[in-house]
């Protein structure tokens, strides 16, 4: 017998930032985002339809520079690094194996990776 998960999905996704507008200012420019919602701490980025993407200014930040929290799908990843290079964004290499994959540092210094779908 398979039971049905009571959860349907993962609605958003928040991340930690130094300060809210800097980090809006960012991911507005490097990814092209808009703001679907905005206020004294947090703000949500449309990413897509079924997901949030939300910033939350948080005091006593640390970047997170240890592990990738999320991944951001992209089909062309050779297009992806062209378009963060081009925003002067400091990323690694490919990694080895699959998927193929590459790590970028936003504007706070998380890590952050991004995948070919």
């Amino acid at each position: 017998m398979t039971t049905q998960p009571f959860v349907e999905r993962i609605d958003a996704v928040f991340l930690p930032v130094s300060n809210l507008e800097n980090a809006l200012a960012w991911y507005t420019d490097v990814f092209g985002y808009e703001v679907r919602w905005k206020n004294a701490r947090f703000a949500g980025l449309k990413v897509g339809p079924n997901v949030g993407f939300h910033l939350v200014e948080t005091k006593d930040y640390v970047p997170n520079t240890n592990y990738c929290p999320l991944n951001f799908a992209v089909k062309d990843i050779e297009a992806a690094r062209k378009r963060l290079e081009e925003k002067g964004v400091r990323m690694t290499e490919l990694r080895a194996g699959e998927p193929v994959r590459f790590d970028f540092f936003d504007a706070d210094g998380n890590m952050l990776t991004i995948i070919q779908m």
